[in-house]
């Protein structure tokens, strides 16, 4: 088995393929990437002096002609997911009949460390439960240990408690606060990838403004509507990320309202229904936003008409999916909207 750089563990649209049981071991050191475009290729080789040699599924059986037929199938299936994230690959591979080491779909310790500052927003309740206000407040505290190895001797009390009001036995309370624990680093996840293409968003707007007002760019309307369209997709997935973070984060606070075991398992289906959705817009948002960032790093790089260049050649590719009603700040797909009413109304 190849060893999994942190990187790859932690993206959003990098699939290490060493995780997935393929028949031919050409793909070991091999990983599924999406392009800016939002195509999903097979890496062969990538670095920074090497650059990265990417090439489509359906390539692949003319460039190798001994690759297996179940493995350019299994490509297949893997190009069409939304988002690589470990999360939303723990669904969308159950759902595929692709069986994985659990372990495999877990970020790394790193990252888990590295979000421990957003999990203290929905976690504070539970910690100040269990082990006081003191250790709640405590900025030091590795939360994700808290959770996976319960000090028992220390707020066994506590923990009974815990175990009455959840109605399960003390031994499966554990269990209970690695679930609970899990579910956080997850919501965490998503908010501090939303979190860290807001500027860039807030960057492209501006230079929406921009073009708009453009002397030479005023009388090409199909241009300043296609960046017009890809703003306004922009506006949409974001709008539906504040949307649910914020249903996270009252729902955080909610469920320790007279706690109970279907309070909190009705809580985590919202936030594991959600996964795919989140990940699938914040893999496109990034990628997009990314590219834009490195092609226009500053106001230098670039004026107007390179910038509609790119947005009309890379930034609005693959964005046909998530348009409205798909995504949007009010609008969403059935039984996730009924959901989100309902822990927005308990």
């Amino acid at each position: 088995m190849a060893v999994i750089s942190d990187h790859d563990r932690d993206s959003l649209h990098v699939l290490p393929l060493s995780i997935i049981p393929l028949e031919s071991h050409l793909f070991q050191q091999m990983r599924m990437v999406k392009n800016v475009h939002l195509e999903s290729v097979v890496e062969l080789f990538g670095g920074e002096d090497t650059g990265s040699g990417q090439i489509k599924v359906e390539a692949l059986g003319s460039a190798y002609d001994s690759i297996p037929n179940a493995d350019i199938a299994m490509l297949n299936k893997l190009a069409r997911l939304n988002s690589y994230d470990v999360y939303s690959l723990r669904i969308l591979l159950r759902k595929q009949g692709v069986n994985v080491d659990e372990g495999e779909l877990s970020l790394s310790e790193g990252k888990q460390r590295e979000l421990t500052h957003h999990m203290r927003t929905f976690t504070r309740p539970l910690v100040s439960f269990v082990y006081g206000d003191e250790l709640a407040a405590d900025e030091n505290v590795d939360l994700m240990s808290l959770f996976s190895h319960p000090d028992v001797k220390r707020a066994r009390q506590k923990l009974v408690a815990l175990s009455d009001k959840l109605g399960i036995p003390l031994e499966n309370v554990p269990k209970f606060l690695g679930d609970y624990g899990d579910i956080f680093l997850s919501i965490s996840y998503y908010r501090q990838s939303f979190l860290g293409v807001v500027p860039i968003l807030k960057e492209f707007q501006e230079s929406i403004e921009e073009i708009k007002t453009n002397r030479l760019l005023q009388h090409d309307r199909n241009r300043i509507d296609t960046c017009m369209r890809v703003r306004g997709v922009f506006t949409d997935m974001t709008a539906s990320m504040r949307q649910r973070i914020k249903t996270f984060e009252f729902g955080s606070q909610n469920i320790w309202v007279d706690i109970d075991a279907a309070k909190f398992r009705k809580f985590s289906e919202l936030v594991r229904n959600n996964h795919t959705m989140l990940g699938g817009v914040l893999c496109a948002l990034s990628l997009k936003l990314d590219a834009w960032r490195k092609t226009f790093p500053d106001r230098q790089f670039g004026g107007p008409m390179k910038r509609v260049e790119f947005i009309v050649n890379d930034m609005q590719q693959g964005l046909d999916k998530f348009r409205k009603p798909r995504v949007s700040g009010t609008t969403m797909p059935g039984a996730a909207s009924v959901e989100l009413r309902r822990a927005r109304s308990a």
